[in-house]
């Protein structure tokens, strides 16, 4: 099997401009490296060349790993694990279901909250009694001698047993319609549920903050060993109206107490949360968030970001851990408008035996224009940015190509320059800086012709100490050092 360097597939486009490079930049500087810094450069390329291998390197060790995943869950009770999501997830309805006892109807309307119809506590059976009896639903059924206690504007579950009866369903076709019943037992599961629901306050503060959370959640099954934690699952809206108002006023959007907010912020966040899967656990947190902003009724910046990281480990302390957020944004006012968009995804698998891999990728882009006193667009600016960045063992490469450029008097005397590289980056060296790059310059306006600079090799910061050279006739590829020529791969990418 042929061995192929990893360089992103548009390398291919850029390669063929080097052809017609004379001259290379930074040729007079090389005296200025140190001979111990031009052979790391060449061992860098060497390393870079033989990534794959790298790569293979770690496949068993990774394969190995989920399949220890495996043994570690096989012997947990699935019915046993469903039994504890439904304990949690009915407890948790019922408790909110003192809420809506105490909402204050007009028609089908919530106009107001009155928490003075609260009592200090409730029974969880009476509540199962009168919500979930003779059924919460064809497949389960709740049993439970707990409580839900009130105080401070908080719902509290403390360490309550919650039995969970799962059974089979049976559909049977009446009249052209399915209709759902129950059937044979499955089995009764014990579990153990604590939480606080917090209620907003019905005086908001001065920043019409409006806030529900359900915190300290855990819940334990005592079949199997299998759990849930969290230390808070938070929905969070801050508004500005010009003055401050009641969360009646907020309920109540009618036509006598309607406001119109200028600004609106929501997040959605759960913290730490923690599952045990028998001998596997995850640790993570997830995160939603979005601002809102408007000039004089129109759209004037609008922020969204959404963000997840966690870690999956097995018994073996060998883990996966994984990130992945995602942001947009788009401004707009009288002089400007700019819109920007960014992800970044990054994956780390751990062996004890074997070291770390690390696969990562990240975008970032933007656009953004300047206006004229007509409100018309004048200069546009734009920037791209893509990175990869791949990690094995002591090798540690950063893969990026971007593009940004300006584009001044747009609609008159168009004038601007262009920017667009390719950049292969040693990872494992934060002292100095090495990598290849290939880096094209283009610098236009309409009295002068284009200038064009072309740049790539091997750099050692500033400085190039390694020339690469592709011939599209012999397809081959080679950076050329003082006293070396190395040979990038088998095959010629360029001629792909």
């Amino acid at each position: 099997m042929k061995k192929y360097v990893y360089l992103p597939v548009m390398l291919a486009a850029c390669l063929s401009l080097t052809a017609c490079i004379d001259d290379l930049i930074g040729d007079d500087e090389e005296s200025s490296v140190s001979q111990a810094d031009i052979n790391y450069a060449k061992d860098f390329t060497r390393k870079f060349n033989d990534l794959d291998a790298s790569m293979s390197d770690m496949e068993q060790p990774m394969t190995q790993a989920v399949q220890q995943f495996k043994t570690d869950t096989e012997n947990l009770d699935e019915d046993a694990m469903a039994a504890s999501i439904v304990a949690l997830a009915g407890i948790t309805t019922l408790a909110l279901g003192i809420v809506e006892e105490a909402a204050i109807y007009e028609g089908e309307e919530v106009v107001a909250v009155d928490y003075s119809q609260f009592n200090s506590s409730y029974s969880l059976a009476a509540l199962i009694n009168e919500h979930c009896q003779p059924a919460c639903d064809e497949s389960f059924d709740l049993t439970s001698e707990g409580t839900v206690s009130y105080a401070n504007n908080q719902l509290t579950i403390n360490d309550v047993l919650v039995t969970v009866g799962l059974y089979e369903t049976d559909e049977t076709l009446d009249n052209g319609e399915w209709l759902v019943e129950r059937g044979e037992s499955v089995g009764q599961y014990d579990n153990r549920v604590s939480f606080t629901i917090t209620l907003p306050d019905e005086a908001l503060n001065n920043n019409n903050e409006v806030s529900i959370s359900i915190s300290n959640v855990m819940v334990a099954s005592e079949e199997t060993n299998f759990s849930l934690g969290l230390n808070r699952l938070g929905m969070d809206t801050q508004f500005d109206s010009g003055s401050q108002i009641s969360l009646n006023d907020f309920l109540n959007t009618d036509e006598e107490t309607e406001f119109d907010a200028t600004s609106l912020s929501f997040a959605y966040e759960l913290d730490n949360v923690e599952l045990v899967l028998d001998q596997a656990r995850f640790n993570g947190n997830f995160n939603v968030s979005m601002d809102f902003q408007d000039d004089d009724n129109e759209l004037g910046r609008l922020l969204m970001d959404f963000s997840l990281d966690g870690t999956l480990t097995n018994s073996l302390d060998e883990h996966i851990l994984a990130r992945y957020s995602v942001n947009a944004g788009v401004d707009n006012n009288e002089s400007n408008a700019g819109f920007n968009v960014g992800a970044e995804i990054e994956l780390t698998f751990h062996s004890q035996s074997s070291g770390d891999l690390t696969l990562a990728f990240k975008l970032a882009s933007a656009i953004g224009v300047t206006k004229d006193d007509l409100g018309d667009a004048e200069n546009l600016n734009l920037s791209m940015l893509n990175e990869i960045k791949i990690i094995s063992g002591e090798n540690g490469f950063i893969l990026s190509y971007g593009l940004d450029g300006q584009l001044e008097n747009s609609d008159i005397e168009p004038a601007g320059s262009v920017h667009a590289f390719i950049k292969i980056q040693d990872a494992s060296r934060s002292d100095k800086d090495f990598y290849i790059i290939i880096n094209l310059n283009v610098d236009a306006s309409s009295q002068d012709e284009s200038d064009i600079v072309y740049t790539s090799g091997v750099y050692v910061d500033d400085t190039l100490v390694g020339e690469w050279n592709f011939d599209q006739y012999e397809n081959s590829q080679t950076i050329t050092f003082s006293d070396e020529v190395i040979v990038l791969g088998d095959s010629s990418i360029g001629a792909r």
